[in-house]
């Protein structure tokens, strides 16, 4: 119960404990929360340097995220537009080209800053992110993200015409 978070290597043992920890007794979600703080102390949006456990990190505390939303608690709708918001800062700050979006994830997260009345942030989202796609996807996110963002502005005619061109194979 006691932690020593000195130096960076206590904090990622500290950090690794908390994640493990979250999915053994899943409704205490105190281990979420102490992950969660000490990632943001490891990468902060001055990182210049992005690793590949940044990214498992991120992964395993949205996909909590995601189960908690599953159980209708909405205040994890937040919990993940930050840490996406996180991620997105720190790809920004490390210009790293190598790190992609899937569309899935994009799906994700601009469906949940939309949710969220986020429209400003998902519409510089929107526009930023394309150096972090791979060129076939991002057309068709480029035009999903900006018929919702028009959507929930109310501008029907714009969302219509974005969505129009919203095809893939899959969708």
């Amino acid at each position: 119960k006691k932690s020593v978070t000195n130096t960076h290597e206590d904090k990622t043992i500290y950090l690794l404990c908390n994640l493990i920890k979250m999915f053994i007794p899943p409704d205490d979600e105190s281990f979420f929360y102490n992950s969660k703080k000490v990632l943001l102390e490891l990468f902060d949006h001055e990182t210049f340097e992005i690793r590949d456990d940044y990214t498992l990190y991120i992964s395993v505390l949205t996909s909590y995220c995601t189960r908690k939303m599953r159980e209708r608690k909405l205040n994890f709708c937040n919990e993940q537009l930050k840490l996406h918001k996180h991620r997105f800062k720190v790809l920004e700050n490390t210009n790293k080209k190598f790190s992609k979006f899937t569309r899935f994830d994009f799906s994700n997260i601009i469906n949940l800053a939309t949710f969220l009345g986020e429209i400003d942030w998902a519409e510089e989202f929107v526009s930023k992110v394309n150096k972090y796609f791979f060129k076939e996807d991002y057309e068709f996110n480029f035009n999903y993200g900006n018929a919702l963002i028009e959507l929930r502005k109310s501008n029907f005619e714009k969302a219509l015409e974005y969505s129009s061109k919203t095809i893939t194979k899959d969708h």
